[in-house]
């Protein structure tokens, strides 16, 4: 009995150390996708947002990341719309996916919005006609649930792919 439970453990530890690793390259692109609509009324600087993979990634004919995956991104900048006609930023960052053996591969990628800007109008309202209009707001930046971020992964990444 004892030599089996060695035998077993030899070709679990065997197993394990030849298993098959792939390697993701440098600039690879994956495409992230937004689970929520995020808005300069609604987000702030440094929050963190909802996001997935939007589609399998392949090495070799194998996935290394899947659809759905986990996407660490955040509010990377949110300015709100102001007085005067300006109009609402918003930048996203996208910085690491998950791949499926549960390794964080670094990513950049962005998506920068502005909301309308009437700051030309506003100013010749207000000189014009009344000084009120200077208190009109440009329009708030928005991005809806479902839009695309590109990416590109940082760096060489040794990745275990799904079977």
């Amino acid at each position: 009995m004892k030599y089996v439970m060695l035998f077993v453990l030899c070709i679990c530890v065997s197993t394990n150390a030849f298993a098959e690793q792939v390697e993701l390259r440098s600039g690879t692109a994956i495409v992230v996708m937004l689970t929520d609509t995020v808005s300069t009324d609604t987000h702030k600087t440094g929050q963190d947002i909802g996001a997935i993979v939007a589609s399998n990634v392949y090495v070799n004919g194998k996935i290394v990341v899947e659809a759905g995956a986990a996407v660490i991104v955040n509010i990377a900048h949110a300015r709100g719309s102001g007085a005067i006609g300006k109009g609402g930023e918003l930048t996203v960052q996208v910085t690491g996916v998950y791949a499926v053996d549960g390794t964080l591969i670094p990513v950049t990628g962005s998506k920068t919005v502005a909301g309308d800007d009437e700051t030309t109008a506003t100013v010749v309202v207000g000189v014009v006609l009344c000084p009120l209009a200077l208190l009109n707001e440009g329009d708030k930046a928005d991005i809806a649930a479902n839009a695309q971020i590109r990416t590109i992964s940082l760096g060489s990444v040794k990745i275990e792919p799904k079977p």
